[in-house]
């Protein structure tokens, strides 16, 4: 720095001076350049500023040298000559100190001249001496590299020599090894050559005995089998379908099972009942279905996730899927009440259903019937479109499918998806059917049972209920009915005829019912009764 400033003498008075300062002293000077102080930084004690412009320097008793009072012309100057102090005591690793006061006097320094005060100054060297020793070190410096490339060249040469030769060495190593790897290899695949043939020419024989004797064990089979279709055709035995209970003599007409049943209650009226071994499902108008211990007459668990009543869904102890009116298809895990799989299933009400192995079949209010694969989702395989109205039933069997809507029966080859038959029913309006391969029955309004021939269209009627039949399920040439008329019925489809009344529900009407082998559950408005044989 090359700066002029103003020196604080002891009595307060401001001498205009010149300040220089290096990267080792400090020089005062007048403006004629004749140096009055010259000290070193390395020899400041305690640099102090205040809030104004001052700067003020404490040397060590060392230097033998007074301490050292300026003004600047402005507080950056003054900041940066503080800086280039402070740089060169932290590289000389100095121990000065800065000091910040309010307002720097001349009290605050000691300007009293050691007894053995000398000016000492330091020797500046020439511009020409300068350029001189640098010219001089830059040679010594060229020489210094010259030499270092000289030898990293020398070695470099040395090294790659030294690496060739090993190279190769390495490269003799190789080929050896390579030339008996090679005879190696030759000598292996001779030997699994050898080995593989006598293996296969083995397995070979083994496998031409194997089929040799499966082909007698074929041929012993076929020759079995002739024989049986020769004893079918001369014997033929017919296995009679179970009746339905006696009718006990003291109640005419009636059919009973010899037990008081268990009843169950609901908060709602059941739209739907299935079972399965002590497993028992009810449906309600809010969506949900129940789960019934019957063992226990306990609730032991709700699905809630249908939105919409439900009046069409299937168990069959393994599987429950249900259809809602929310237009929905889910299936549950009954175990733990998770829903596993739901789709969008129609865009209009689902109203009936029925699944067998991985087929799944719905109908909806929308006219359609949906055909759906049950793997780990459920997949639509199949659109069948024909009805006109709200598909009220359906029911299928291997690859045929009968399905009703109010009026008509129509009946489908599900292999193609095409009707095949078409049927007018002159009695009335039809609720529910069922179907078994061998009998069809539709049950309609005012208590119309019908009978159909798939082959002919032709129907017989048989009439014993006074209002609209509810439900129907067919077993062998038996069928059970429920109605509006609160009661349940038997009849004789081989013989036209009715077996009476099996359970009389009045005042409430018979909705639903299942029976599977010696159980029967049927559903009167909020009461599920359970006969147990």
């Amino acid at each position: 720095m090359f700066q002029a400033v103003n020196q604080v003498e002891k009595n307060g008075k401001k001498v205009p001076k010149v300040v220089v300062i290096t990267d080792r002293c400090i020089y005062i000077c007048k403006k004629e350049g004749i140096i009055l102080v010259c000290d070193a930084i390395e020899d400041m004690a305690e640099i102090i500023t205040d809030d104004g412009y001052g700067l003020g320097v404490r040397l060590n008793p060392s230097a033998n040298d007074r301490d050292i009072l300026l003004e600047m012309p402005t507080k950056a100057l003054r900041d940066e000559a503080v800086n280039i102090f402070m740089t060169v005591q932290k590289h000389d690793k100095g121990n000065a100190r800065r000091t910040q006061v309010q307002q720097l006097q001349p009290g605050h320094m000691n300007f009293k001249k050691p007894p053995s005060y000398e000016l000492k100054l330091r020797a500046l060297t020439s511009k020409q001496a300068l350029h001189k020793l640098r010219n001089h070190n830059d040679t010594q410096r060229r020489q210094q590299h010259e030499a270092e490339q000289d030898r990293l060249q020398h070695e470099h040469e040395q090294s790659r020599r030294a690496y060739a030769s090993e190279a190769a060495h390495v490269n003799e190593i190789q080929a050896s090894q390579d030339a008996y790897t090679r005879h190696a290899l030759e000598g292996l695949k001779h030997e699994l050559r050898t080995e593989l043939t006598a293996k296969k020419d083995a397995e070979y024989q083994r496998l031409k005995a194997q089929i040799k004797a499966l082909e007698q064990e074929n041929q012993n089979k076929a020759n079995e089998l002739e024989n049986v279709k020769d004893q079918w055709k001369e014997h033929r035995c017919h296995r009679e379908a179970p009746r339905p209970n006696i009718p006990n003599k003291h109640t005419e007409g009636m059919y009973w099972i010899p037990t008081e049943p268990v009843v169950l209650e609901c908060q709602l009226q059941v739209l739907q009942v299935q079972f399965w071994d002590n497993i028992l499902i009810t449906s309600h108008a809010n969506g949900f279905l129940n789960v019934w211990d019957i063992d226990t007459s306990e609730c032991i668990r709700t699905l809630k996730d249908h939105t919409a009543k439900v009046i069409a869904f299937q168990y069959d102890g393994v599987e429950l899927v249900s259809g809602s009116f929310d237009s929905t298809i889910r299936r549950w895990n009954v175990s733990d009440g998770s829903c596993l799989n739901v789709v969008a299933a129609h865009k209009g009400q689902v109203t009936c259903l029925q699944f067998d192995k991985n087929i799944l079949i719905s109908g909806s209010s929308d006219t359609t019937i949906q055909v759906w694969q049950m793997d780990i989702e459920l997949r639509n395989i199949k659109t069948l479109r024909g009805h006109k109205a709200a598909v009220q039933a359906l029911r299928f069997e291997r690859d045929v499918l009968v399905s009703a809507e109010w009026g008509w029966l129509f009946v489908w080859d599900l292999t193609t998806g095409f009707v095949i038959k078409a049927l007018r029913d002159e009695q009335g309006g039809i609720t529910c059917l069922d179907y078994n391969n061998v009998f069809m029955v539709t049950g309609g309004h005012a208590g119309a049972l019908t009978m159909w021939d798939v082959s002919t269209g032709d129907y017989e009627t048989l009439y014993g209920h006074t209002d609209d039949i509810t439900h129907i399920q067919i077993e062998g040439p038996y069928a059970v009915t429920s109605s509006a008329d609160c009661t349940i019925r038997m009849w004789d489809l081989q013989n036209f005829k009715s077996l009476g009344v099996f359970n009389n529900s009045y005042p409430h009407e018979s909705t639903t019912f299942q029976f599977i082998a010696n159980r029967f559950v049927a559903v009167e408005d909020k009461t599920v009764k359970i006969w147990t044989k």
